[in-house]
Order: C-alpha cells, then structure tokens, then sequence
C-alpha cells in the first residue's frame, strides 16, 4: 500500500458506500494479526444504525481467538484493480443469522487507492506476489 493522503478516505458516507461495495460483491479480506498470522474474512452486513460492520468467522479457531486479542488489525483486498485497506482496534464475537461472526465499528477512515491510468493485475490475497526486476551489468 503507497503512501497517498490523496486515497485516504475520511467522508462517512463515502466509506459505508465503499464498504457496500465490498459486501454485495462478497470480496474476501485479509485481516493481518502480527507477524505472519492472517485470517481470510468477508464484510458480511453493515449495520448503519449501531456503526458497525459484521465480518465472517474465520475457518481456524486459533487465528479467530487472536483476531479478538489483537489490538490493532489491519484488513487488505483489492476490488477491481483498486487497493482496499482499513484497520480496527476493537473487534469482538458476535452472532450473525444464528452463526457465529465479528462485529467492529465502522472504520473513521478508509485507504481507496483507485488508480485508472495504469493497468491493473489481480494477485492472490493470501500469498503477496513480488516483482523483480533484474538489470543485466555491463
């Protein structure tokens, strides 16, 4: 993620949109725990009134009791080409239509960098891919 105030998203309004985006089109998310932990998550339901955001439990009971106790997570995706991140210091268990879930408030700020002038390639979530980029010496 680049450092781009101009990508910061500070307007309510704009982030619940953003953020609906992501539900309808079930965007999987990646919730980074410290260190090399990771949960793969969804933004299942946002609920306007209370301010927060209902995410899906993850499939490993030790990464969603660390979800929990970690106290500052940071969620990545990318949504059509555009880089997605925003992070929670409080998240808790909750249940959703019976099942088990998270609930957290509705982030103050959302990183939305949408850049249309260059190309754009879709990478795995889970797995960061790294481009090198390899000069031949003269």
């Amino acid at each position: 993620m680049e450092n781009d105030d101009s990508a910061m998203l500070h307007n309510r309004a704009m982030i619940i949109n953003n953020l609906s985006m992501l539900v309808k089109h079930k965007c999987m998310i990646g919730a980074n725990l410290g260190g090399k932990d990771s949960l793969l998550t969804a933004i299942i339901a946002i609920n306007h009134k209370e301010g927060t955001l209902i995410l899906d439990y993850g499939a490993s009971d030790f990464l969603n009791k660390k979800l929990i106790s970690t106290p500052h997570v940071k969620f990545t995706t990318g949504f059509n080409g555009i880089q997605v991140a925003f992070t929670s210091e409080k998240i808790t268990p909750t249940k959703y239509q019976g099942e088990d879930a998270f609930v957290m408030p509705i982030p103050n700020s959302l990183y939305w960098y949408n850049r249309r002038e260059y190309y754009r390639v879709n990478t795995p979530i889970m797995d960061p891919s790294i481009c090198e980029i390899v000069l031949p010496t003269p």
